[in-house]
């Protein structure tokens, strides 16, 4: 239900977009819609707009090939049936920063949770961390139902993974400043999940 590709973003160009988001204050405290405690994310976030000129040039350059990655995964036999029929969009894109000095995590959840007019049905992370080492924590852990996978915030991995129950996840609590963006991709049908569950292969 995930897949995970190294290199697919290389150069320092995201990551200093996104530290300097942190250093001059435009990241503020993370905040759940659902209403959690706020103990459950200790992250810095901001909302950034999925298209248009405010969008951030490597941002930009970005999205855009996060998009024709999603594009072949709806052309891919193997992911045909669970997207075939829906209205993709990229909808929203978060930067974040988990502080190494608060230790920053979040817990178990899961990004789609139903009762809008658009569900969420792809979530893509790329991890912006050239100086991370094994040790510096901060892992994504998926909660699969064959068991836990625990993937590292590595610069320039890009994580996919359905965005609904099939996938609760959390972030383990980060040593070192750890910054990603996340990115949704919508399906503005309203569709819930498929009953095909299909696998998720990046090639």
């Amino acid at each position: 239900h995930y897949a995970c590709l190294d290199g697919f973003w290389t150069g320092r160009g995201l990551h200093a977009c996104l530290r300097h988001m942190h250093s001059s204050g435009e990241l503020a405290s993370g905040h759940i819609a659902s209403g959690y405690k706020q103990e459950a994310r200790g992250d810095f976030m901001r909302w950034i707009p999925a298209h248009g000129p405010s969008v951030p040039s490597e941002v930009s350059r970005l999205l855009n090939a996060v998009s024709d990655l999603v594009l072949g995964l709806m052309a891919s036999p193997r992911t045909r049936g669970e997207l075939t029929g829906r209205q993709l969009q990229r909808s929203e894109v978060q930067a974040t920063c988990y502080p190494g000095a608060s230790r920053g995590r979040y817990v178990r959840h899961v990004d789609e949770t139903g009762g809008k007019a658009s569900v969420r049905v792809l979530t893509c992370i790329i991890y912006a961390n050239p100086l991370w080492k094994l040790g510096d924590g901060g892992e994504l852990r998926l909660h699969l139902s064959t068991g836990n996978v625990d993937i590292e915030p590595i610069d320039g991995r890009l994580v996919v993974f359905w965005s609904d129950h099939r996938v609760p996840h959390e972030v383990l609590p980060s040593l070192r400043d750890r910054y990603a963006l996340s990115i949704w991709f919508h399906d503005m049908t309203g569709r819930g999940p498929s009953a095909q569950q299909n696998e998720l292969a990046l090639h």
